[in-house]
């Protein structure tokens, strides 16, 4: 089971909840043709639909169906993190993250990953946490490489803009762990 969403910091970046405050700078990102075809999200063309998409995320946690943190340096949102797809008899979930454009190749990502891997794996029962990258984002492709992650099996996938595409699977466990 999840506990409580808290707010995590490793003393550059912090993880915390997204708020309706955050909206325009999340939509900044989201509205980003480049960048949400990386992610494999919908590009945003109005405020609102980040509006929704926050409550979404949201209500996912209240549910403790997900995490879904925002990035933060400075108080400057720079990116997104979540978890989700959660199957407790697989005892396992799915990390899904982007990065600003302007913020990427910083190392911001790899540390939310290993703050947010290192919360779920030591403070709930999840094993494992998968993540599924686009055979083509090679950014994503790097930090998996950065992260010292081992590639596993390929599918086929529609990512969250309908679109089919190639993945790589990729595990985050307690044996990888300490890798990060």
């Amino acid at each position: 089971m999840l506990v409580e969403q808290v707010t995590l910091s490793d003393g550059l970046i912090t993880l915390k909840s997204l708020t309706l405050n955050d909206a325009y700078a999340l939509h900044e990102m989201l509205s980003d043709v480049k960048l949400t075809e990386s992610a494999g999200l919908p590009l945003h063309t109005h405020v609102h639909q980040t509006m929704d998409f926050i409550l979404e995320g949201n209500e996912g946690v209240k549910s403790y169906q997900q995490y879904f943190y925002g990035i933060f340096v400075n108080r400057n949102l720079v990116g997104l993190i979540n978890l989700f797809n959660v199957d407790y008899v697989k005892s396992d979930g799915e990390f899904g993250y982007f990065i600003g454009s302007e913020y990427q190749r910083n190392g911001y990502m790899r540390r939310a990953i290993k703050l947010l891997s290192d919360f779920v794996l030591e403070q709930t029962n999840l094993k494992a946490i998968n993540i599924y990258i686009d055979t083509s984002n090679q950014a994503s492709l790097r930090l998996a490489h950065r992260l010292n992650l081992k590639a596993g099996s390929e599918s086929i996938e529609t990512d969250q803009a309908n679109r089919t595409i190639q993945m790589v699977k990729y595990v985050i466990d307690d044996k990888s762990q300490s890798d990060l």
